[in-house]
């Protein structure tokens, strides 16, 4: 059994490193995210602490070389200046301040790698958990919120890491080092330093709390926004035709309107913030220097020097960058609530237990099929049974359940079942992806991405050229003609977003092309040829349904009654229950309601609009 194709990164090529952050259940990550994220990986934190203790301490050593530097030049003007001293002074001053630098420098590296791989780290296991969310927790979200936290919340949460850890603590160290080296520099009374220290980083915690409010409140309203211009988009035509566009504008405007108000408000108060923060470097430099010269009378020029340094170089930065390292780290740990609540929702089955092999009596073996949503019941305990190579059309009006029966086959739909087989292996215990590896699956509405021809087929962006015998042979099975004035780019001819330079049949076929190249041994067809004409189905049926797909297992549901005389046994579908089954002669012969159906299905195709010519590609 070939393996499932895929389009998505591969994220171990982020970074040419051999460096990982160690794997985890998505599940435990729905508590306590922030934290994982900041003792991850121990030691390299530890490196960074030092790092950032170290660049304070060198730091420190500059101006207390530089005082003494400068009280050794303005001690005795007149005497004979004790030339290597001072060059010593200068040339350690020089070193501390060089070394705190390059300190720094590192730090601040070792954090933006340490960022790569957390947000390597954060979007697989996303990604991977996404993947899995059973469609209950799928539908509570709406898919403005998922583009959300894929572009907005992880990188906010990298932010932590590769910004704003390295800031936090080179900011941190000098808070503590700065009122030290005061102390060891001047015997200064702490009360009016402190006070005035206290009362402007309140002011500016408060401002910065106030603006991480104001940037939560901008992201979800973009959230809202982009959920509507979302559902507006995919709906256009619709809404078009009902002349509803209208209304799904004005709820584009009001959440926009709401987001101006909340960016004007953030705009004004992140200014005020930050120009405040540019002043109390100074307000604090300039209550340290009253309080040395009322509180001692012999201060040297040195001592002035050095204190200027402390207060307005060393502690400037970090008074500056607090208001916005507080907005980021509040930002982060929304971000983080919002993750976490992703990743505590619920999810579809796991390989929990491993499966039993049991003797294939049957390629598929279902029993006690059940699917309720909201309440309703859709499918009703069916059976379902299918023999290798067995070729069974499902019939049934509009909603009687066909196509959620096979959303239910492959654990798209929440169905329960009593018990589930595949070529006698017992597929209840397995993950999605396992299960989903036996099935080859045709849409009645393909999905089509923006990418080749050769791309759709594969199924893989920039798929490989070497595959393009095996592509070309899937494309000539599905009846999609090449040689068109319309694919005058063979394999390589772009294929527009969701298929719009493509007809509805032309859409079908990729999707047939696609679940052959694939090459599973269950085939799922769902009204797969409703957009094609009665040659192209005479086609797709001789070389492909019967001819290549001969030896597979195939299911098929379809409003076609020409397919029927074809299929080995005809399955209807009334009401989520299987109402009768057997050979179409059969129950042609023996049943008056079977008759009563197809009369009516074929009554329905009279009245349908024409499906697109066979020669048209």
């Amino acid at each position: 059994m070939s393996q499932h194709p895929t389009f998505t990164s591969d994220f171990s090529d982020t970074l040419a490193t051999n460096v990982q952050i160690p794997e985890v259940e998505t599940s435990r990550l729905s508590s306590g995210l922030v934290w994982r994220i900041f003792t991850v990986r121990p030691l390299v934190r530890l490196g960074i602490i030092s790092l950032a203790c170290l660049s304070a301490l060198c730091g420190l050593l500059g101006p207390y070389f530089q005082k003494l530097f400068v009280d050794a030049i303005l001690k005795d003007s007149g005497a004979n200046l004790p030339t290597e001293r001072l060059i010593l002074y200068i040339s350690l001053a020089f070193i501390a301040l060089l070394a705190s630098q390059t300190l720094a420098v590192a730090c601040k590296l070792v954090c933006s790698r340490e960022g790569v791989l957390t947000n390597r780290w954060l979007s697989r296991s996303l990604y991977q958990h996404g993947l899995k969310l059973s469609q209950a927790s799928r539908r509570s979200r709406p898919t403005g919120e998922f583009v959300n936290i894929f572009s907005q919340d992880v990188s906010a949460i990298t932010m932590m890491i590769d910004e704003l850890l390295p800031v936090a603590v080179m900011s941190f160290i000098p808070f503590i080092a700065a009122p030290v080296a005061v102390g060891f520099y001047f015997s200064l009374p702490p009360l009016p330093l402190a006070a005035v220290s206290t009362l402007s980083l309140t002011l500016l915690f408060v401002m910065a709390y106030r603006q991480s409010g104001f940037f939560i409140a901008f992201k979800r309203l973009a959230t809202e926004r982009l959920a509507v211009v979302n559902e507006w988009l995919q709906n256009i035509r619709i809404l078009r035709i009902l002349g509803w566009t209208e209304l799904f504008e004005e709820k584009i405007f009001d959440k926009r309107r709401s987001e101006t108000v909340n960016r004007l408000a953030m705009v004004t108060n992140g200014s005020g913030m930050s120009a405040f923060a540019q002043v109390a470097p100074s307000l604090i430099s300039i209550t340290g220097i009253a309080s040395v010269v009322f509180t001692h009378t012999d201060v040297t020029p040195g001592e002035i020097f050095a204190l200027l340094w402390v207060l307005s170089i060393f502690l400037s930065r970090p008074i500056r960058s607090l208001p916005f390292n507080l907005v980021m780290f509040l930002d982060g740990l929304s971000s983080a609530r919002r993750l976490q609540t992703l990743f505590a929702m619920p999810l579809e089955r796991g390989a929990e237990h491993p499966s039993l092999h049991i003797e294939p009596l049957y390629a598929l073996d279902v029993k006690g099929l059940e699917l309720t949503l909201d309440g309703v019941t859709l499918i009703k305990r069916l059976d379902l049974r299918l023999k290798k190579g067995e070729f069974v059309a499902i019939i049934g009006e509009v909603g009687a359940g066909k196509s959620l029966l096979l959303d239910s086959l492959l654990c798209e739909a929440p169905a329960t079942f009593e018990s589930y087989t595949i070529e006698g292996i017992d597929v209840l215990p397995l993950d999605l992806a396992a299960l989903r590896a036996y099935f080859a699956y045709a849409p009645q509405e393909g999905f089509i991405m923006s990418s080749t021809l050769r791309d759709n087929v594969v199924f893989e962006y920039g798929a490989s050229a070497d595959k393009d015998e095996a592509v070309s042979r899937s494309l000539g099975l599905a009846a999609f003609a090449l040689d068109s004035q319309a694919m005058s780019g063979g394999l390589d001819t772009e294929i527009g977003e969701r298929g719009v330079n493509l007809s509805g049949g032309q859409r079908q076929r990729v999707s047939l092309a696609r679940a052959h190249y694939n090459d599973r041994p269950i085939v799922l067809l769902d009204d797969c040829l409703s957009a094609v004409d009665v040659d192209t189905e005479r086609l797709l049926l001789d070389g492909l349904i019967e001819g290549a797909w001969t030896h597979k297992t195939r299911l098929l549901v379809t409003h076609r009654l020409s397919v029927l005389p074809r299929v080995d046994r005809v399955l209807v579908m009334h009401h989520g229950a299987i109402q009768m089954e057997g050979t179409f002669d059969e129950l042609m012969a023996n049943s008056e309601e079977f008759r009563d159906l197809t009369r009516s299905m074929q009554d329905k195709k009279k009245s349908a609009p024409a499906q697109e010519g066979g020669n048209q590609v």
